[in-house]
């Protein structure tokens, strides 16, 4: 059996990683409408909410 054409397991490596964690807490209505906006924008809720900061950074 040849090596040679083995496809590497698990995703691929993105060129660049996040280093920094950012929590906050927040009331589990807030959780749950932060939540259901992510999801009407066919996002994780990690993405959206950077979306959010970035905007309202970049002010």
């Amino acid at each position: 059996m040849s090596t040679e054409n083995k496809k590497p397991i698990g995703r691929p490596k993105a060129e660049t990683t996040a280093s920094k964690l950012l929590q906050i807490r927040v009331e589990p209505e807030q959780h749950e409408a932060y939540k259901k906006a992510a999801e009407a924008n066919g996002e994780s809720l990690s993405a959206w909410a950077k979306s959010i900061l970035d905007k309202a950074s970049a002010k």
